[in-house]
């Protein structure tokens, strides 16, 4: 498993976790940013997702 494979669990993850609290988008994503996660792999791991 490379680096980009554990951020992007970690961003699943993050996701998951702000579900369960009700966490709005931009909370969701004040926190990936907080955690220095690029913006741009943030879309690229949720639009894959889908």
């Amino acid at each position: 498993m490379d680096e980009k494979e554990i951020i992007q669990n970690l961003i699943r993850a993050l996701m998951f976790y702000g579900i369960t609290k009700g966490w709005e988008l931009q909370k969701l994503t004040e926190e990936y940013m907080r955690l220095g996660i690029p913006e741009e792999l943030v879309n690229e791991t949720l639009n894959e997702d889908e």
